[in-house]
């Protein structure tokens, strides 16, 4: 990788200060919120991916198109003046202030009133980028006594501090609860708090990553992290906090905030692969009611394993055993006359032999591979399969109407949607 250490100043752009790097990098600093900041890198004057999905400031989702990356839209976008002097570049807002060191090329951010930087860029050499792929990386300076949360599903204590991460989605099916990695969910958004107060950043980028907390120490560059992407944008929002609960609220408000459950869904749910799976999934499931009612056990609902899609041993979105479940209505009737709010497993991959293969390739609603135009073979339960592309219109409306017809009509209340990782290794 090349490293990124002088910059030149190119003046406004919008509410951005304008920076022009070497190797083709432009850089652009500004800030969305009063105490959101935001860096926007590109190369050779364009993005890698020029939209997202994850931004909703104004609480509207993106739609499947995406989101511009350089749509305003749902910030406030406050004044800030800038102000150029004796080799660095200071933004100045009502809350946050951005100082801007052309060379070595470098940012410190400040709040409102204070003059230690909570956030301040590796002065020894902070961005690179290759010039032989996609790949970026940011490092910024670490506080020996800050403490590091975050990053979504993570093995381990919640202080994330010494521990270096992948940005990753994969479904392991069990795993060591203290070093496992990756796991499901990964959202690349990091609180640091510290005897100064707690800050936050969000990589908007989609790409696989990796995030060294601490893990890594080099007597060249003192205590530091840092985010190494594979692909993708640089652009990341910093939240300035100063406490914990700012940086959420900031957080929440940048990427929509949060759709509420109804309240069945906070109470006791329970759910056994062991109990779909048996060839008499149909009486234990009303055994569990029955002891349920007898021993006064408040259960408000009951997530049916993948075992009732079974055909052979193997599952299969959309089908109801009809062995273990002669009357899939009747079963879920009694759940929902007991007060156990019946939620269906749905795993949205179609077995390479699934009955209603057809129905997905006929419409081209299986995401495809690059090079071939065929569809992606992945490895998945039981056997290898597809996954459906839902940025098609026609495969979401075959899914809905799946969830319509086969789940929801029966009596199934919700959808659990289970191994949406899309582990697609090309």
């Amino acid at each position: 990788m090349k490293a990124l250490t002088r910059a030149r100043f190119r003046g406004r752009d919008g509410i951005y200060a304008l920076f022009e790097l070497d190797h083709g990098v432009d850089l652009r600093i500004g800030f969305v919120e009063d105490d959101v900041g935001r860096i926007l890198m590109r190369r050779d004057g364009a993005y890698r991916l020029d939209r997202g999905w994850a931004v909703a400031p104004d609480g509207t989702d993106p739609s499947y198109a995406g989101r511009d990356r350089d749509d305003l839209t749902g910030f406030t976008c406050p004044p800030a003046d800038v102000e150029e002097s004796h080799g660095t570049v200071t933004l100045q807002g009502a809350k946050l202030r951005a100082v801007v060191t052309l060379e070595p090329f470098g940012i410190a951010w400040y709040r409102a009133g204070e003059e230690v930087a909570f956030l301040q860029d590796r002065r020894t050499q902070a961005y690179f980028v290759s010039r032989k792929t996609h790949a970026f990386s940011h490092f910024v300076e670490r506080g020996g006594d800050e403490r590091h949360y975050g990053l979504g599903d993570k093995a381990g204590p919640l202080d994330r501090t010494g521990r270096r991460f992948r940005v990753d989605a994969v479904d392991p099916c069990g795993f060591d609860a203290e070093l496992s990695d990756p796991l499901y969910k990964m959202i690349p958004f990091l609180m640091v708090a510290g005897p100064t107060g707690a800050h936050g950043v969000y990589y908007d980028n989609l790409a696989t990553a990796e995030i060294d907390l601490g893990a890594t120490l080099d007597n060249y560059h003192g205590l530091f992290r840092s985010y190494r992407a594979d692909d993708g944008d640089l652009d990341a929002y910093v939240f300035a906090g100063p406490g914990v609960p700012e940086v959420v609220r900031a957080f929440s408000r940048l990427t929509g905030g949060h759709a509420f459950g109804p309240k069945w869904t906070l109470g006791f749910a329970t759910t056994s692969m062991a109990i779909a799976d048996a060839a008499d999934a149909d009486a234990r499931i009303a055994d569990f009611v029955e002891r349920c009612a007898e021993h006064a056990i408040p259960c408000d609902s009951f997530h049916f394993g993948s075992g009732y899609t079974m055909i052979g041993g193997r599952r299969y979105a959309f089908n109801w055993n009809q062995d273990k479940f002669p009357d899939p209505a009747a079963t879920l009737a009694r759940l929902n006359a007991a007060g156990l709010h019946p939620v269906a497993n749905l795993k949205p991959c179609l077995l390479d032999d699934h009955p209603r293969l057809s129905e997905v390739t006929g419409v081209g609603g299986l995401v495809r591979d690059g090079e071939t135009g065929e569809p992606a073979v992945a490895q998945f339960w039981d056997g290898l399969g597809y996954h459906l592309d839902f940025t098609n219109a026609k495969a979401r409306d075959w899914w809905r109407n799946g969830i319509e017809t086969a789940l929801l009509a029966p009596g199934m209340v919700s959808v659990w949607n289970d191994n949406n990782e899309y582990e697609i290794w090309d």
